[in-house]
């Protein structure tokens, strides 16, 4: 199911204007809805960008801007964080369910290289302006290839996991999770922040669904 509705997203995509090359802006609850858009963008040939929507206005703008997003994936509830001239840009995932829904799940050719971008992480931007910082399909693989060999899931083995990201999709330590994950076909929770951030809720979750590989900082853990 995960393979088809990302290819479903990566046609809706392109469909509403992204290309091979293009940037395509992520800006969505952590949710499993969350991995599908990341994969669609993937699939189509884009390089995504994940946005965070609590971020100020003026930093919002800032990252659509630069990185050009040709679609933005989002809900309605986020759709007034968007600058007006990026509205129309919009794929919905809770609006545009219906349409995205009726798009072929037949896969779509790899056009993408190893050396074209798969996502850009905008800096926090305290020492000025947020910058971009593109990373490419190779850095990617090269990192998910020795994460899953060094945790114990080498690619193409028949060991599998449960993994579980608690991390922003808009910092580089989510990766950690979400990719080695999918590539060794183990399984990923993507728990919710209120779920991650709660203690109780924490450790209710992982009695009722046991997890193998989980990336979180000392502090974080501790609270």
């Amino acid at each position: 199911e995960l393979d088809e509705r990302s290819t479903q997203f990566a046609r809706a995509l392109l469909r509403r204007g992204a290309s091979p090359g293009s940037c395509v802006s992520i800006l969505v609850e952590r949710s499993a809805t969350m991995i599908i858009g990341l994969l669609g963008a993937l699939k189509a040939g884009c390089a995504y960008v994940p946005l965070l929507p609590d971020a100020p206005s003026p930093r919002l703008a800032h990252q659509l801007s630069e990185s050009d997003s040709a679609v933005i994936i989002t809900a309605e509830p986020f759709l007034g964080l968007l600058p007006a001239d990026f509205t129309e840009r919009a794929l919905c995932v809770d609006r545009d369910a219906a349409s995205i829904a009726k798009e072929s799940v037949e896969r779509l050719p790899r056009t993408a290289s190893p050396s074209d971008f798969a996502y850009v992480i905008y800096t926090s931007g305290s020492t000025g302006t947020p910058k971009g910082v593109a990373v490419r399909h190779d850095n990617l693989c090269n990192y998910t290839f020795f994460l899953a060999d060094k945790i114990g899931v080498p690619i193409g083995s028949d060991v599998s996991m449960s993994f579980a990201t608690v991390s922003t999709l808009a910092a580089d330590l989510g990766n950690t999770s979400i990719f080695p994950a999918l590539a060794s076909g183990g399984c990923l929770h993507v728990m919710r922040q209120a779920v991650s951030l709660d203690g109780n809720a924490f450790a209710a979750y992982a009695a009722k669904w046991p997890i193998d590989v989980l990336k979180i900082t000392p502090s974080h853990l501790a609270a």
